[in-house]
């Protein structure tokens, strides 16, 4: 917003420029208010080429998703964000209302906090991660289990949903799943050997 050059301190400022100033201020907000619908409108439709129809029946799925993402900090506002986060949830209705018995319930190591979720490609979830996340284990189920978890875990619950702290009693759970998950790599050798 571009403001007129103010007078010298001793100088008084007529009515006449003070009103003139008052003037191109109001027209410059007026200017940029109509930039904002603009850019609005411009969402509006860009968002209504994504939007799912309310018939669908992963409608209020995705819908009660996104807002729960709204909430926990993503920018839903923005295209680049919506049309992300729309996938994702898409891909999930499908996966959980296709058969769940490929599923597993994943520990994921990112930066400081460890990721509770449920897949059927763990390889392929693993690449939606930065690089440097890791794979802590993994254990057969599907969303009640994950959904399980997450309600064990609740207290150690980080700013967004999934994402924990890494308690004692999460570390030690996700150690005894990796025991488990050790002898039965040992057990089916040792029948492979025989």
């Amino acid at each position: 917003m571009t403001v007129p050059p103010r007078k010298p301190a001793g100088d008084r400022v007529s009515p006449a420029e003070l009103l003139r100033a008052q003037m191109i201020q109001a027209e410059q907000r007026k200017i940029e208010r109509a930039a904002v619908r603009k850019r609005a409108r411009v969402w509006a439709a860009e968002r209504a080429k994504h939007a799912l129809p309310v018939t669908d029946p992963a409608y209020w799925y995705v819908m009660k998703r996104l807002r729960n993402d709204r909430l926990n900090g993503y920018k839903i506002g923005e295209p680049w964000c919506f049309e992300g986060r729309l996938k994702i949830h898409l891909t999930r209705w499908h996966e959980i209302t296709n058969s769940e018995a490929d599923c597993v319930v994943y520990y994921i190591r990112v930066g400081k906090y460890i990721k509770i979720g449920t897949t059927r490609n763990v390889d392929q979830r693993l690449k939606q991660y930065p690089p440097g996340s890791k794979l802590l284990v993994t254990e057969p189920g599907s969303y009640t289990r994950e959904a399980e978890r997450h309600e064990q875990f609740a207290d150690y619950l980080a700013e967004r949903n999934e994402w924990f702290r890494p308690a004692p009693e999460l570390m030690a759970h996700i150690k005894n799943l990796q025991r488990h998950e050790r002898d039965q790599l040992r057990a089916a050798s040792a029948r492979d050997a025989s």
